[in-house]
């Protein structure tokens, strides 16, 4: 007999025995047009999606059928949906609007974590956004994590009009305060009151928003116990990026055009740099436990943010000298694109040689170095030399070469690196081609 997944050798279903609380925790990583539809498949499943600790409601997955199946269970429709119904007849909510507000008034558990991914419309219309969010923070124990994306029309891309308009995070003073995880992806900030009062969040991470650097300094300065902070594109040319954070831990940074970043964490641990546009003479990182660090470039990311024209990428070297303290005692982990568009700089072996001599110490510290775009050339394969025989407590060395611009010489060079004295016994070297490579 064949036994199917999920049963036992006599057919009995053995997920349906599992706990509510475990159930729904499985329940809880589908997406919610997928968790409701669950209700149907049993009576011990009808109520399971209710208690899922994490809803993730997207407004384009928001079909017919789910619409259907949650009117063949309406009849106990309350108050709150005859009103919502009644919105929909006179046109002022859209029917997946609808639908979120029903899932939400049935919801009977704690909700931990909710992501939307909404139409631009639904920031517009009855702030239908604004009272999801303010309907989480105030159902039961209050959501801890939040995820919010706008989903801009293909039609309206590079609609600058269009996005100041309908992509505008108009929230009330103080509406983030009780969490401690906040993403947002695709808004317009101008505001700093819905961060007010942020003393609970420890993770914020910032997509594609536009947003100046007087509105994200002043958030930054209201969530102060912040451990972990990201930002990835930022639709304006910031003038100052200043971050002070004593308890700070990760901290990346990616696609910037930046006139001055100042950093002073001292507890920061991680650090990535990610195709920052910045005069290398206005950075400064100041941070005395430092362990990871990842400076990449990507020339897709380049955009049209300059100063008068002229992009300039930080490089390696660059990050290095602006960094005021030495890295952790604990050892140090070091990503970096090996010699994209000069990236790496030349004698780069020379200068941590003269860095350790000074005092910081790095070389000796070195967990693992990964480098991505490794060409082979003459100041790459210095640099590669240098830490295999220098860095005593090295673990972990990984050679990703580029697509292009190697030669088979280069190659070859490379190869021969593997035949070098180590110092350190427990070093390993992993070279690995890139995607074309033959």
């Amino acid at each position: 007999m064949e036994v199917h997944e999920g049963q036992s050798s006599t057919g009995e279903d053995l997920i349906s025995k599992l706990s509510d609380q475990l159930l729904s925790h499985i329940v809880s990583s589908l997406h919610i047009d997928e968790a409701v539809r669950t209700s149907v498949l049993s009576k011990r499943w009808k109520s399971v999606w209710r208690y899922a600790p994490k809803l993730e409601f997207n407004e384009k997955l928001m079909i017919k059928p789910l619409s259907r199946l949650l009117e063949s269970r309406s009849e106990n429709t309350s108050h709150q949906e005859r009103i919502l119904n009644s919105y929909v007849d006179n046109g002022l909510i859209n029917g997946q609007g609808i639908l979120i507000y029903v899932l939400l008034y049935r919801h009977h558990g704690n909700v931990d974590s909710c992501r939307f991914v909404h139409f631009s419309e639904s920031m517009t219309i009855l702030k239908q956004v604004q009272n999801w969010i303010d309907f989480l923070v105030h159902h039961e124990n209050g959501i801890q994590d939040l995820y919010l994306e706008c989903e801009v029309p293909r039609s309206e891309y590079g609609n600058m009009a269009y996005i100041y308009k309908n992509m505008k995070l108009n929230f009330p003073p103080m509406l983030f305060a009780s969490l401690q995880t906040l993403e947002l992806s695709n808004y317009v900030i101008e505001e700093i009151s819905p961060f007010q009062g942020c003393q609970k969040l420890r993770t914020l991470k910032l997509r594609k928003v536009f947003i100046t650097d007087e509105i994200l300094n002043g958030i930054l300065s209201n969530c102060e116990f912040l451990e972990n902070f990201s930002i990835a594109w930022c639709g304006h040319y910031l003038p100052s990026l200043i971050i002070r954070n004593p308890i700070l831990k990760f901290l990346e940074l990616q696609q910037l055009s930046v006139n001055k970043i100042h950093v002073f964490a001292d507890a920061l641990v991680v650090l990535v740099l990610d195709t920052i546009c910045c005069r290398a003479k206005n950075i400064v990182i100041d941070t005395a436990s430092l362990r990871v660090f990842r400076c990449y470039y990507n020339t897709d990311r380049i955009s049209a943010h300059s100063f008068g024209g002229d992009i300039h990428v930080l490089k390696t070297q660059e990050i290095f000298e602006s960094c005021a303290g030495p890295v952790g005692d604990r050892g140090v982990t070091y990503g970096i694109n090996s010699s994209e568009e000069g990236l790496l700089p030349n004698h780069i072996s020379k200068f941590w040689e003269a860095r350790d001599q000074q005092g910081d110490y790095i070389t000796p510290k070195l967990r693992s170095v990964y480098m991505k775009g490794f060409k082979g050339k003459e100041q790459e394969l210095e640099f590669v030399k240098y830490l295999i025989t220098k860095a005593t407590k090295l673990e972990m060395l990984k050679i990703i070469f580029g697509n292009y611009g190697r030669t088979r010489e280069g190659v070859i060079a490379t190869m021969n690196l593997l035949s070098l004295p180590r110092a350190s016994v427990a070093l390993a070297i992993v070279l690995k081609p890139g995607p074309n490579y033959v």
